[in-house]
């Protein structure tokens, strides 16, 4: 039987993403985040942060909002919830972007130490959405 996440668009760290209205790309990722300000809770045993910067274009002629949201993430092919605690750098959560502007998102994830794969899957609401599987690890 075919996988059916064969058929979706993959990209890398560093490849351009989009539809109709927003263009990305994941810029940076830290497999290793210390620099949180405070979760509300300890890194669990044998967990580990992982930050992505996404840098993302709105391509289209009215403002556009982008959020984190906007991006499942899979370790191992398991859904992990983005941390809503921003870090030190300076990256939105989320960003209204006007027409020809660009935002820089950070997101936060807890993932186990010892993971095999980590997978963003663009996947927007409305009526351009594709997904899009951003490979991470």
């Amino acid at each position: 039987k075919k996988n059916p996440l064969s058929d979706i668009k993959t990209v890398g760290i560093n490849e351009e993403f989009g539809n109709k209205t927003i263009t990305g790309k994941v810029t940076d990722v830290n497999l290793n985040y210390t620099n949180y300000n405070d979760l509300w809770t300890q890194i669990p045993e044998g967990k580990k942060c992982i930050y992505i910067k996404i840098k993302v274009t709105n391509i289209s002629n009215e403002s556009n909002y982008v959020t984190v949201s906007d991006f499942d993430c899979y370790v191992d092919d398991v859904s992990v919830t983005a941390e809503l605690v921003n870090g030190n750098d300076g990256d939105d959560f989320n960003a209204n972007i006007e027409p020809g502007r660009s935002a820089i998102l950070g997101a936060l994830y807890v993932v186990p130490k010892d993971c095999k794969s980590i997978e963003l899957e663009y996947n927007p609401l409305g009526e351009y959405a594709e997904r899009v599987i951003i490979k991470i690890q």
